[in-house]
């Protein structure tokens, strides 16, 4: 644990899913104004996280397409980070239980099975950073997934 900057795990990020995106001719656009701030977190962890989600966009996205990551704060004391993509989007009744262990919706949108930990784990190392994470989503527009963690240098 220490104190970082979001930006560049989110760049890192980036280039670890670069050739699963360039497989499928998907570009990720990102904007991430000055002066964000540092986060006391472990930056392993925070790379899993957005790992995760990239490859989860990836996964669901179309070919051709592009996903969108922002970060911003959120008054002084959050940095908010979204990942955007054009996907299906997450039925309703599944928003509930996306975070919960074992649950994986791949197979229902026509896409590999996975393990459905991905997003159980990310959920556990944001909380554990004392930060929240959700999805804001509307069916076949996409999802964002959503992470908030605490801003040391307010």
């Amino acid at each position: 644990m220490g104190n970082h900057e979001i930006k560049p795990l989110i760049q890192k990020s980036i280039q670890v899913v670069n050739a699963q995106a360039k497989k499928r001719n998907i570009n990720i656009s990102t904007k991430f104004p000055k002066g964000l701030g540092l986060i006391l977190l472990d930056p392993d962890r925070i790379i899993q996280v957005m790992t995760n989600l990239l490859s989860n966009a990836i996964k669901f996205s179309p070919d051709n397409d592009t996903i969108f990551i922002e970060a911003f704060k959120n008054g002084h004391h959050e940095i908010h980070v979204k990942v955007k993509d054009n996907g299906p989007g997450i039925d309703k009744a599944d928003e509930k239980i996306i975070f919960d262990k074992f649950v994986s919706l791949g197979h229902k949108k026509g896409k590999s099975k996975s393990s459905g930990l991905g997003l159980a784990i990310s959920k556990d190392i944001i909380e554990h950073h004392k930060g929240k994470i959700w999805v804001e989503n509307e069916k076949d527009m996409g999802a964002v997934f959503c992470f908030s963690l605490p801003n040391i240098s307010s």
